[in-house]
């Protein structure tokens, strides 16, 4: 049985009108997809031109960090404030603001000389880069039941884990071409053919063409079936972020989200220097080692949404439990091995990427199921809030874990362990305790 015979079959959708459902709901997901995977242009560009600008412009390391994190902090307290903010103005108006503001900072920064200038507009892009991804969550609960949200989370994730790729092949691009003034500015082009793609296309809800709004076949959630009904009553005021902050699985979600992105990150970040550090590859061979990451990221994240719906039927801790004990296993792998050859360590990052990032797909999920199609926005800003909290603290945590241990690089290992053991247990918890 397809979906859409799925949908209507289970009574989510009219019969008459399933067809239009189920191709304007997949329009809203790709839509919202290629923006998000052409966002990247806009954030990552900054770490990849980072060398360039410090001769350039004659900085200091410290400088040029500075630099760089001014973007964490913001777009973490960004995501706090803007996932309510869209609830109250509209999602989609907020992705396309998000994401032509982007642009226009990234231009802007292409032309400055002075690093203060710099780091404010940096720090600037990141409250634009934070308006869009809780939105298009929002979205996604508007036309996505519970029972196929698993998918739709992870097929948005799968666009947001190929942008790595992208960001470094048209970052790279753009500097061997014009510099790193130019990786600000060609590539965002991307990003606003992406806004204007998204702003034609994308329609934020189903009635927006007067189709009507699906019916979950199950059960609702008591406080989401609340909070909906009392829409209207509160629409404007800061009410659901109590509802948020004091739910009990959204503290153990968030308590997950910040050790999958602490794993997440450590990958990302430290594994290049890892292998410069200790076998003396060169950069670029431990960048393209790397690329075996973002690939598997790209492809666990749309696995573990997948599986929570077919497999677990739409129960999202399981799909955790079994996400990350897989990371588990695949870095104490990594770990004993040590792969020195470009094939191996390609094959066992993108492993450890699949299941690092795996669960990532039933974590999104939940999200909207927790914050239904009224607030799925303040429940995303607020866990994409943690997610980026720990992972401006673990830049922190494994630099000076590095210094204090006379740079023994095992910690980065040990590290991930702990956050895989930390996000195994909270999980099942969740799973005995909530059901969910």
């Amino acid at each position: 049985m397809g979906m859409k015979e799925y949908l209507a079959d289970m009574g989510c959708i009219p019969r008459e009108t399933a067809s239009r459902y189920y191709r304007e709901m997949w329009i809203a997901l790709l839509s919202f997809g290629v923006l998000y995977l052409f966002m990247y242009t806009g954030r990552m560009n900054m770490g990849i031109v980072l060398s360039a600008i410090k001769t350039d412009l004659g900085l200091t390391y410290a400088e040029v960090g500075a630099i760089n994190s001014a973007i964490f902090w913001v777009y973490a307290f960004g995501q706090l404030l803007h996932g309510r903010l869209g609830e109250i103005f509209g999602s989609k108006r907020w992705c396309y603001v998000g994401a032509i503001g982007s642009v226009v900072i990234n231009w802007i920064i292409g032309f400055q000389n002075l690093a203060i200038i710099i780091a404010v507009l940096w720090g600037l892009n990141g409250f634009f880069q934070s308006m869009v991804w809780n939105q298009g969550m929002r979205i996604v609960a508007n036309w996505w039941p519970r029972e196929i949200r698993g998918t739709a989370a992870g097929i948005a994730l799968f666009f947001a884990g190929w942008a790595t790729v992208v960001v470094w092949g048209t970052t790279r691009w753009a500097l061997d071409v014009g510099g790193w003034r130019a990786a600000f500015q060609y590539p965002l082009l991307l990003l606003l053919g992406a806004a204007v793609l998204f702003i034609i296309l994308n329609k934020e809800k189903p009635t927006d063409v007067d189709l009507p709004p699906y019916q979950e076949p199950t059960h609702i959630d008591d406080r989401v079936k609340e909070m909906e009904e009392k829409e209207e009553e509160i629409k404007k005021s800061l009410k659901p972020y109590l509802y948020v902050w004091t739910d009990p699985r959204f503290l153990v979600a968030a308590l997950i989200m910040g050790f999958a992105s602490w794993a997440r990150y450590i990958l990302l970040t430290w594994i290049p220097a890892y292998y410069v550090e200790n076998f003396g590859i060169a950069l670029k061979e431990a960048v393209f080692v790397s690329f075996g990451l973002p690939i598997g990221m790209a492809i666990g994240a749309f696995a573990g949404g997948y599986i929570s719906d077919k497999l677990f039927q739409s129960r999202r801790a399981p799909s955790m439990v079994t996400m990350y004990s897989g990371l588990l296993i695949g870095i104490l792998i990594f770990w004993s091995l040590k792969p020195t050859d470009l094939l191996g360590a390609t094959v066992l990052l993108f492993v450890s990427g699949f299941f690092a990032y795996g669960g990532h797909g039933p974590l999104w999920a939940l999200c909207t199921d927790l914050g239904g199609r009224a607030y799925s926005g303040t429940v995303s800003g607020s866990l994409d809030f943690v997610a980026y909290i720990f992972a401006a603290l673990q830049s922190i945590v494994v630099g000076v874990a590095l210094t204090a241990t006379g740079q023994w690089w095992d910690i980065i290992f040990v590290l991930e362990i702990l956050c895989a053991l930390v996000a195994i247990i909270a999980a099942l918890v969740v799973s005995r305790v909530y059901r969910i």
